[in-house]
């Protein structure tokens, strides 16, 4: 429900200056409460392409972006608990990336929420809100960030998709 028009327009590569270019216009009717989501993907020539779905979620708007190596998952909604077939968050902002060969899940971005499950797994559940939440998959560990202090970078082990172990 809506429409993309080309247009002539200007860019700017430098304060100041600027120069005609070709631009895209997005336009859409409707009544009430609207929410648009742009997602703006660098590519390079040669880059493989990337596909942009709305997921199936309760709670939230959730969304996957999948190219020839990755999908990222991006979960948005209003603090409220966000479902989605792997992720469940009440994280304003939840955006994880899995390897597309592999499935597991290699980096994670969490804005302002308490938690978070994955495959079933509750991987956080905080008392209080969590301003925000970083991770990153070092070979088979979870190096995890919390609010700018490292707060664990042990114990869990990433074996297969779905599958969290605690290492002692």
């Amino acid at each position: 429900p809506g429409e993309w028009r080309l247009e002539d327009g200007w860019i700017s590569s430098c304060y100041g200056e600027r120069r005609p270019a070709p631009v895209c216009t997005f336009t859409a009717h409707g009544t009430g409460a609207q929410e648009f989501y742009s997602f703006l993907l660098p590519r390079t020539n040669g880059s493989s392409r990337v596909s942009v779905r709305e997921l199936a979620a309760r709670g939230g708007r959730a969304f996957e972006l999948r190219d020839a190596g990755t999908c990222d998952q991006l979960l948005a909604g209003g603090g409220t608990l966000i479902e989605t077939q792997r992720l469940a968050s009440d994280f304003k902002w939840a955006w994880a990336r899995f390897e597309v060969e592999t499935g597991l899940l290699s980096e994670l971005v969490l804005i302002d929420g308490r938690r978070l499950m994955l495959d079933g797994l509750e991987i956080l559940n905080e008392a209080e809100p969590v301003a925000y939440v970083t991770a990153r998959r070092v070979d088979d560990r979870l190096s995890v960030v919390i609010n700018d202090r490292i707060r664990f970078h042990p114990g869990f082990m990433i074996n297969e998709p779905g599958t969290l172990s605690l290492e002692v």
